[in-house]
């Protein structure tokens, strides 16, 4: 693991969320040394980065692709002697080491340079020449970064991460209500707590695509317009919203709607 790699991507600007964690956990597996352009030890695969970060691996290949869109990685495919594909070798493309030597980091033992200032580590508290102490010898002092603004629904730090997804929950019961068409109404009284709560909550977590009132809106017209679905069928039934957010019943409208698009 290189402290130098990880400091160097906190104190970065990315631009998306999803993909700083996943920068993050690339650089853990970067080597100390020559950093710039240095491989990662244990070529993580998609699943094991989408296990570290806690995102799907959709999310993984999304933010992959966006990081070496924005010139920060550079993803090498790799195959194994019978031709099959393994997981990916990654190269930094900016200098951590430069930012190493000019701030002063050091990977000795008792001392440690953040931010170009000298910190010496005595009794478990590092301690400034300049003055101060801060809580940790072995974690970064790192200034907080400005978000950028998007059009989703951001789980940023002005907010705690379950009020963020009760803001998009109720965000998406409004675009149901608007979309559902022929669908059930949801009894808003008995919705909180209950189990299709839990499971929309849960869809949210897994990816940033599923933030976004567009997404919900197509989603929402893919089941209306589908006689499986919208009543128009030898049962009369009609889908809930709780049967929607179901993982395996969303999985069905996805695919549904997936191949109307073909």
């Amino acid at each position: 693991m290189s402290l130098a790699a990880i400091c160097q991507v906190f104190s970065m600007q990315v631009g998306n969320s999803n993909a700083k964690i996943v920068l993050l956990c690339i650089a853990e597996h970067v080597r100390d040394g020559n950093i710039q352009g240095a491989t990662t030890s244990g070529w993580p695969a998609i699943s094991k980065i989408a296990s570290r970060c806690e995102i799907s691996e959709r999310s993984v290949q999304r933010a992959i692709r966006y990081l070496e869109d924005k010139g920060l990685i550079e993803a090498e495919s790799r195959k194994r002697e019978d031709g099959s594909t393994t997981s990916n070798n990654y190269r930094l493309l900016f200098d951590v080491k430069s930012l190493k030597n000019k701030a002063g980091l050091s990977d000795g033992v008792g001392r440690q340079s953040v931010g170009g200032g000298c910190h010496t580590v005595r009794g478990g508290v590092t301690h400034s020449q300049g003055g101060g102490d801060t809580q940790s010898p072995l974690e970064p002092v790192i200034e907080p970064v400005k978000e950028p603004k998007n059009q989703k629904l951001a789980l940023d730090g002005l907010e705690t991460k379950q009020k963020a997804i009760t803001k998009i929950e109720r965000m998406i019961l409004d675009v149901y209500d608007k979309d559902r068409g022929n669908l059930q109404k949801v009894v808003e009284r008995r919705w909180p707590g209950s189990k299709g709560s839990n499971d929309l909550k849960a869809r949210i977590k897994e990816d940033d695509e599923h933030h976004r009132p567009e997404f919900w809106s197509d989603f929402f017209k893919a089941a209306r317009d589908n006689p499986t679905w919208n009543g128009d069928n030898s049962r009369g039934w009609r889908a809930s919203l709780a049967w929607l957010s179901n993982r395996s019943n969303f999985d069905k409208v996805v695919q549904r709607w997936a191949n109307t698009e073909l």
